[in-house]
């Protein structure tokens, strides 16, 4: 039992690893590299991008919140973590797979979370 939730735990640190580095090499690509490459490289950078974004993220929360409802311990603390964690699965499937597939749009989720934004101008003149 002991040995199973180790092994869990450095599960869930190898996803944590690969989530934050694919995080950094892509969007790294995407938004610094994007620009100085010929359309189809850039094409398929914004794709991967996309893809990564999406379904990569998902599978990363999906597996990732499974992994630590199992680690965790029962308890009222806990309780509330792990209804957390399902509404996190929930939202994270609509906004990344459900949203983006029914309304054709693969960059619906920039709508839902705070990132860096390209043209602080335009961010300006919703928010300054």
């Amino acid at each position: 039992m002991r040995k199973e939730r180790f092994l869990k735990i450095k599960l869930l640190k190898a996803i944590l690893t690969a989530y934050i580095a694919m995080a950094i090499i892509i969007a790294g690509l995407n938004y610094g590299y994007f620009d100085q490459v010929n359309p189809e490289t850039a094409s398929l950078i914004n794709w991967f991008w996309h893809f990564y974004e999406n379904w990569a993220k998902t599978i990363f929360i999906i597996i990732g919140s499974f992994l630590t409802l199992q680690v965790v311990n029962k308890s009222a603390r806990t309780h509330m973590r792990k209804r957390n964690l399902q509404g996190f699965i929930v939202f994270a499937v609509i906004v990344h797979l459900i949203g983006p597939a029914l309304l054709n749009n693969s960059e619906l989720y920039l709508f839902s979370m705070p990132l860096p934004c390209k043209n602080p101008c335009v961010f300006n003149q919703f928010f300054g």
